[in-house]
C-alpha cells in the first residue's frame, strides 16, 4: 500500500489565473519547489517520469502554500538506466523519444519544460496538426522534441531575462549526459540568486494559458485506443489497449496521451496501476 496526503489546493494553473500580478520571481519561486522536490526523489533514485503543470497543485488554500507533485503512478526506482518510454507526449526528454536508455535526467528536462510554460503561457514544442490526427501530430512533434527545435519567440519572451532563458536552455539540453542536474538548477541565479525579474507578466502569460491550456470538464470513459508512437525515423506498431481512462479536457493544442509501453508494474513499491491500462488523454 502507499499513502499519500490528501492536498486541497488548487493546479499551479489556476493560481495563476488567479493572481492580480505574477513575476519572474513568482515563476522562480514554484521552480525552485518543484527542483527541491524533484533533487530529493532523486537523491532516492527516484524518476518520476511524468513530471508535468497538471500535476503541480498546492498543498492547500492558505496563503504560503507549498506546491506538492502529484501522480506517482510512472515512477520507478533507478536500478539501472530505464528501458521503456512513457510519459506525457510534450514533456517525454529525446532520450525517451530516441528510444535511448535514461534516468533522472528526464525529469530535469520536463522541468525545462514546465519552467518554459510557466514563462510564456506556451509550450516549446507543439505541431500545427489536427488534433484528431494523432499518427501526424505526434510524429512531428517528436521530431521536434529529437531535435530540441523550439525558439524564445517574441512577442513573449520578450521581458524574459536572459538568466531565465540560460536555465530553461541547461534544463532543455538535448544531451542526457550534459544536461543540469536538479540540484545544479537549485543553484542556478535564477533560482537562488537575484536574476528574476519582478515585472509583471501576468497579462501576457495568462492570455496564452487560456487559448493552449482551455480547461473543460472532465469525462472517464471506457475506451479502445490504437497508441501510435513515432520516433524521427522509427515508426512503432499501433499498441491497442483495450481499457483505458479517457480524460477530456485540459489540453485544447494537444491530446496529451499519458502512457507506459511496458508488460508489468514500473515500481511496485510506489504504485499499484499497470500503466499499460491506463490512457491519458
Amino acid at each position: 500500500y502507499s499513502v499519500f496526503f490528501r492536498a486541497s489546493g488548487r493546479e499551479v494553473f489556476d493560481w495563476i489565473l488567479d493572481q492580480g500580478y505574477y513575476s519572474e520571481r513568482d515563476t522562480s519561486n514554484v521552480v525552485r519547489q518543484v527542483l527541491e522536490a524533484v533533487s530529493y526523489l532523486h537523491s532516492l533514485k527516484i524518476v518520476h517520469r511524468n513530471l508535468k503543470l497538471e500535476n503541480l497543485v498546492y498543498f492547500n488554500r492558505l496563503k504560503n502554500s507549498k506546491i506538492v507533485i502529484s501522480d506517482f503512478h510512472l515512477a520507478k526506482l533507478e536500478n539501472g538506466l530505464i528501458k521503456e518510454p512513457c510519459g506525457t507526449p510534450e514533456y517525454l526528454a529525446p532520450e525517451v523519444v530516441g528510444r535511448q536508455k535514461y534516468g533522472r535526467p528526464v525529469d530535469c528536462w520536463a522541468i525545462g519544460v514546465i519552467m518554459y510554460i510557466l514563462l510564456s503561457g506556451n509550450p516549446p514544442f507543439y505541431d500545427e496538426t489536427d488534433d484528431d490526427d494523432y499518427e501526424n501530430h505526434d510524429k512531428n512533434l517528436f521530431r521536434k522534441i529529437l531535435a530540441g527545435d523550439y525558439e524564445f519567440d517574441s512577442p513573449y519572451w520578450d521581458d524574459i531575462s536572459d538568466a531565465a532563458k540560460d536555465l530553461v536552455g541547461r534544463l532543455m539540453e538535448v544531451d542526457q549526459d550534459t544536461r543540469i542536474t536538479a540540484q545544479e538548477a537549485i543553484n542556478h541565479e535564477w533560482i537562488s540568486g537575484n536574476a528574476a525579474s519582478d515585472k509583471n507578466i501576468k497579462d501576457g502569460v495568462c492570455a496564452q494559458i487560456e487559448k493552449n491550456f482551455a480547461k473543460a470538464k472532465w469525462k472517464v470513459l471506457e475506451v479502445n485506443i490504437p497508441l501510435y508512437y513515432f520516433l524521427s525515423l522509427v515508426v512503432y506498431s499501433h499498441v491497442s489497449i483495450n481499457t483505458g481512462t479517457y480524460l477530456s479536457g485540459r489540453k485544447a493544442c494537444s491530446h496529451g496521451v499519458t502512457f507506459c509501453i511496458k508488460d508489468h508494474v514500473p515500481n511496485d513499491h510506489l504504485c499499484g496501476i499497470i500503466p499499460s491500462s491506463t490512457v491519458q488523454m
